[in-house]
């Protein structure tokens, strides 16, 4: 009987972080109400996504991925935001039914 040898395959773990940071930043940039979050995560998705291509490791496809759908993320989320606070604009959280003021 040979004895197989298969090398272990290294993973980047950081492109794979950079990724899910990066879907998440997407999926908040379309949601109104959850845009002005998606700096946070943009941010950090294109900050690992450039550390995850500075590796030398395989998965850094992953990270390219990463950095563009993080900068794909920050105008739409730009887009969404100020449509929504300008929409919006006119119509004040603390207003009480009945039109008057509440605070």
């Amino acid at each position: 009987m040979t004895n197989l040898h298969i090398p272990a395959v290294r993973r980047n773990r950081v492109s794979v972080v950079a990724l899910v940071f990066a879907g998440i930043a997407l999926l908040f940039a379309v949601v109104p109400k959850l845009s002005g979050f998606t700096f946070l995560f943009a941010i950090t998705a294109m900050v690992l996504a450039i550390i995850g291509i500075a590796q030398r490791q395989t998965g850094r496809w992953m990270a390219t991925i990463a950095l563009i759908v993080g900068i794909l993320a920050l105008p739409i989320s730009t887009v969404v935001f100020w449509s929504n606070v300008l929409e919006n604009a006119d119509d004040p959280w603390h207003k009480v039914p009945g039109g008057r003021e509440g605070l």
